[in-house]
């Protein structure tokens, strides 16, 4: 578990297991959340470049983008973090220290 600020766990790991469950293979649930991990430096990078650029709708499509998978895939920390930029209450930068620590937490599963 890595901690972020508050010493809250970044992701519930029980979501993925359970979607692992639900579609009848904890492989299955590997695959959807690889597809996460191998999007979400683009994902990232994209934020931070359309708030450089002062582009609004693209700043709220990539962090709707991310705070919904992200949920998903049992990072509730992560999907509120990105659900404040999406509502102009943060910036993009905040969102960086709470991805690092779920996907140190989404790769430890993977690894487990």
């Amino acid at each position: 578990m890595t901690a972020i600020p508050g010493g809250t766990s970044a992701v519930d790991t029980a979501v993925l297991d359970d979607l692992g469950r639900q579609l009848g293979a904890r492989e299955e649930a590997e695959e959807i959340l690889q597809m996460l991990l191998d999007s979400l430096e683009e994902r990232l990078r994209a934020l931070l470049q359309a708030e450089r650029d002062g582009d609004a709708e693209v700043l709220r499509r990539v962090a709707h983008s991310l705070r919904s998978t992200s949920y998903q895939m049992g990072s509730v920390v992560l999907a509120g973090a990105a659900g404040r930029v999406e509502q102009g209450q943060a910036d993009a930068e905040s969102v960086l220290p709470v991805a690092r620590a779920a996907e140190a937490e989404w790769r430890a599963w993977l690894a487990g």
